[in-house]
């Protein structure tokens, strides 16, 4: 009776081997054609040496972005943390008052509204780490005095 139900096992543990492989190999073929597809379309004006399929170079990140985006100023996150959170307050609503506060919340588009979130949720990490702020037992945070 155990031979059996151990038998059963490795055959289907062989068949899974099987279905894994070929599902690699559909996925390295769909790889390939989107990317032939994407090196061959006219919309995305690369220039010639990116274009071509064969081509393994990336582009660097300088030519992409002209820098990285500063959201505050050198002590600036913390004096505006310390303003918002005299009283104790979750992290969450902390980073949707820093960007009102700042007037992101209204001017940005949704993916500058997220990177300056996460730029927040850096400050406020950042200023938990120095021993600036402290976290209560129920999970907010206040300035410690």
């Amino acid at each position: 009776m155990m031979a059996k139900h151990s038998d059963k096992i490795v055959q289907i543990l062989k068949e899974r081997d099987v279905v894994v492989k070929q599902l690699i190999r559909l996925n390295q073929a769909l790889v390939e054609a989107t990317l032939e597809e994407v090196s061959n379309s006219p919309a995305l004006n690369l220039p010639e040496e990116f274009a071509s399929s064969g081509s393994k170079q990336k582009i660097s990140a300088s030519s992409v972005s002209s820098g990285r985006q500063s959201w505050f100023k050198r002590g600036e996150a913390y004096a505006l943390i310390k303003r918002l959170a005299a009283k104790p307050v979750h992290q969450a609503e902390l980073v949707r008052a820093l960007a009102n506060a700042k007037g992101y919340s209204r001017s940005l588009n949704e993916m500058d509204l997220k990177r300056f979130h996460g730029a927040a949720y850096q400050a406020i990490s950042n200023s938990l780490n120095r021993k600036q702020l402290q976290t209560n037992k129920d999970g907010t945070v206040v300035v410690k005095p």
